[in-house]
């Protein structure tokens, strides 16, 4: 996610409620996985930052 409007615009979509349930579904699918990746690199900073300490 290297475009800074990228969550705004994911965000503008779930609020529209005048899309199509599948769109805002879709949109919710995408959050997820940008979340989740956030996290996986999160923790392979930590681990990796933690077995240098060692």
């Amino acid at each position: 996610m290297q475009d800074a409007e990228a969550i705004p615009a994911l965000e503008a979509a779930l609020n529209d409620l005048s899309l199509h349930p599948i769109v805002r579904h879709e949109v919710r699918y995408h959050q997820v996985i940008v979340f989740f990746f956030l996290v996986i690199l999160l923790m392979v900073l930590f681990f990796s930052m933690l077995f240098m300490l060692l």
